[in-house]
C-alpha cells in the first residue's frame, strides 16, 4: 500500500498545531485566572490595611493616653506627698496594664509570596512599595512594640517591686535615693519608648494611607 506522505504530512501538522495552539491558549487563560487572583489578593491586602489604619488611630490615642499617665507618675515622684500615692498607684497600673501596641496584619501578604501571585503585579514602582512597606516597615514597627513591651514589663514586673508597695499602695522604702532612681526609669519608658512609640505610629499611619490610594484602582 502506498503511503500518500503529502497527507500524512497535513494531517500531522494540523495536530500538533492544535497541540500547540491549546497550550498556547491554556498559558494564555492561566496568565489571566493568575493577573485576576492577584488583583483580588490586592483588594484584600487594601481592606486588611484599612483595618490596622483604624488600629493605628486607636493605638495612637492609648499611648497619648499612657502619656498622660507618665506624665502624671514622673510629675508627682519628684517630691510625693503621701496623699497622692494612690493616685500615682493607679496610674502606674494603668501603664502597665493597658499598653497595646500593634501588629499589622500579614496573611494576604504572606500567602500572595507563597503561592507565586506576588510575579503577577505589573506595576513595578507598586511592587516596590509592597515589599518596603511588608518587609521594611511592619518589621520594624512589630520590633519596636516587642521592645516596648519588654522593657515595660521588666520595669513594672521585675523592677517596680522592689521600689513600691501594691497592697499599700505608697513607696516600699522612704528612700529618696530609691524613688528618684524608679521615677527615672519611669522617664526613660516615657520619653525614649512612649513618645518614639507615637512618632513611629504616626509614621506608619502616614504610610499606610499612601498606600491604600495606590491600591484604590484594585477592581479596576
Amino acid at each position: 500500500m502506498k503511503i500518500n506522505w503529502s497527507k500524512l504530512f497535513a494531517e500531522t501538522s494540523v495536530i500538533v498545531f492544535s497541540v500547540f495552539l491549546a497550550i498556547y491558549f491554556e498559558d494564555l487563560w492561566q496568565e489571566r485566572k493568575n493577573e485576576q487572583e492577584a488583583r483580588r489578593m490586592l483588594c484584600q491586602l487594601r481592606f486588611e490595611l484599612i483595618e490596622d489604619l483604624a488600629d493605628i488611630k486607636e493605638i495612637i490615642e492609648n499611648q497619648k493616653q499612657s502619656s498622660k499617665h507618665y506624665q502624671f507618675v514622673i510629675s508627682n515622684l519628684k517630691n510625693p506627698e503621701p496623699g497622692i500615692f494612690p493616685q500615682i498607684d493607679t496610674a502606674l497600673h494603668a501603664i502597665g496594664c493597658d499598653n497595646r501596641t500593634l501588629y499589622p496584619r500579614i496573611a494576604t501578604w504572606s500567602i500572595l509570596l507563597s503561592n507565586g501571585l506576588f510575579s503577577e503585579i505589573k506595576d513595578s514602582k507598586l511592587t516596590i512599595k509592597l515589599m518596603n512597606y511588608y518587609e521594611s516597615y511592619n518589621n520594624r514597627l512589630v520590633d519596636n512594640g516587642d521592645g516596648y513591651d519588654k522593657t515595660l514589663n521588666e520595669l513594672l514586673r521585675l523592677h517596680k517591686p522592689n521600689y513600691w508597695d501594691n497592697e499599700k499602695q505608697m513607696p516600699l522604702l522612704n528612700d529618696y535615693v530609691a524613688t528618684t532612681k524608679f521615677r527615672a526609669q519611669i522617664e526613660h519608658l516615657y520619653r525614649d519608648w512612649n513618645l518614639s512609640y507615637i512618632k513611629l505610629l504616626r509614621n506608619h499611619e502616614a504610610i499606610t494611607i499612601d498606600l491604600i490610594k495606590d491600591l484604590d484602582n484594585c477592581n479596576e
